[in-house]
């Protein structure tokens, strides 16, 4: 795996194409438990349908990427159930709305602010958008006096490890994928714990399918101090 597969991990390279992808993974079977979020989904698909795929994404995103900056700035609680079934529910459906999440997180506070978030998951195929996001995760991952924000990391990782722990079945990959992907940028070997997890649920997730590719190859983030990450598989 090359530097700029694993720099464009977060987009499943979609930025670097430029291109727009939703989820296409296996919903998997609906159980009672699932109503809940399964009707979420349900609504949001019937929104993209009326109001289009980019005015229905920047409405849905809109409050819950809200409780999530200011989690992770610390300008306010958690957020609440409601807010992360939504999150939840967007990264099943669009992977943009996770892609933005991802960015928010390694770019570091002021670089991913809420305008830029909503775009990145709502015209995640705008030229712009794709060129701004592609350098802010090329420059994370090459730039090795690139400070990462391991307290926001962490706030965040906690935040997708509720949002996991809250929703059932197919809803609890994404957040467990970006979880991992996460703690893999930061050296930690916890990231194999929450990819497998996630690839044990979805054997399709590429974001978790990179995240051991990565680790099975030593490759880590130039901040790192060198090219290996922790608790490398043998």
């Amino acid at each position: 795996m090359d530097s700029d597969t694993v720099t464009l991990a977060g987009a499943d390279a979609r930025v670097g194409a430029g291109k727009p992808k939703t989820s296409n993974e296996p919903k998997g079977k609906e159980s009672a438990e699932d109503t809940g979020c399964e009707a979420l989904a349900k609504r949001f698909r019937k929104q993209r349908g009326e109001n289009g795929i980019a005015q229905a994404d920047a409405a849905w995103v809109e409050q819950p990427f809200a409780a999530w900056l200011r989690c992770l700035d610390e300008e306010g609680p958690c957020p609440g159930m409601q807010d992360l079934e939504a999150l939840a529910v967007g990264m099943a459906e669009a992977l943009a709305i996770r892609d933005a999440l991802i960015v928010s997180l390694v770019a570091g506070r002021g670089q991913c602010d809420m305008h830029r978030m909503v775009a990145f998951a709502s015209h995640p195929h705008d030229p712009r958008n794709a060129r701004s996001m592609y350098r802010l995760l090329r420059t994370a991952f090459e730039d090795e006096h690139a400070e990462l924000d391991r307290r926001r990391c962490h706030a965040g990782i906690a935040m997708m490890r509720d949002t996991a722990d809250a929703v059932p079945g197919r809803f609890k990959v994404q957040p467990l994928a970006v979880a991992g992907y996460i703690l893999w940028w930061m050296g930690e070997a916890r990231a194999l714990e929450y990819a497998l997890r996630a690839l044990g649920l979805d054997q399709g997730c590429t974001l978790a399918a990179i995240v051991c590719s990565a680790l099975e190859h030593g490759i880590g983030p130039a901040n790192s101090g060198e090219r290996r990450v922790r608790g490398r598989p043998s």
